[in-house]
């Protein structure tokens, strides 16, 4: 098959998409890996994207401080946080639970992070954000932040199951020194065919 002049990869089924994904982040950290491992399990039993409803607390338990979900509206193009676990509530100063992206983001970095949230959901795709991370923090962190789509009783993706680990302070730069560049990689996922995107970004 073929759009234009670009040749549009043929659909694999789960298991394969799956053995893919597992492969390509197969480093992820202790904190985040139980939510890729339930998502997947889930990817396997239904035959694609995990209905938000299957999701199971107990399947993640260790990490859910680190856990977000996050419901999309296509008709406002916004996404509305439907939850947010203490250490991400934490990061970014206050609660979650019924706030807009637009409304938690530095209007500056809006833009960008609005961008990557949109290509989740519409590519569909995983993404792991790995490096800097709450880049418009004054403190450093650095971290993972995983993202995964997930339907809401339909074949359209309406929101992503997230988890964000960080650790704060640069772990090569001295107390005291002034802030210096970071870098970041985000690591997309097709979950039509497998394909892999890597992106890399100096942040300030």
């Amino acid at each position: 098959m073929s759009f234009g002049d670009a040749p549009v990869p043929d659909k694999l089924p789960p298991g394969a998409v799956s053995q893919a994904i597992r492969n390509e982040l197969s480093n992820l950290t202790a904190e985040v890996m139980p939510v890729l491992d339930h998502w997947v399990e889930l990817f396997i039993q239904s035959g694609g994207i995990p209905d938000r409803r299957a999701f199971s607390p107990e399947a993640m338990t260790a990490a859910l401080p680190h856990v977000w979900l996050c419901d999309f509206s296509r008709s406002e193009d916004r996404f509305r946080y439907r939850l947010g676990g203490e250490q991400v509530v934490a990061s970014l100063g206050g609660l979650l639970r019924g706030r807009y992206l637009d409304e938690v983001t530095d209007p500056e970095t809006y833009p960008r992070v609005h961008d990557y949230y949109r290509r989740c959901v519409d590519l569909p795709a995983i993404l792991l954000i790995s490096g800097r991370i709450y880049a418009e923090q004054s403190r450093v962190a650095n971290g993972e932040r995983l993202m995964l789509p997930y339907v809401d009783g339909s074949n359209i993706v309406a929101g992503i199951l997230g988890a964000t680990f960080r650790r704060w302070g640069d772990p090569d730069q001295a107390s005291g020194v002034e802030r210096r560049p970071g870098s970041r990689r985000h690591l997309y996922i097709h979950l039509d065919d497998a394909r892999v995107e890597q992106e890399d970004f100096t942040i300030p």
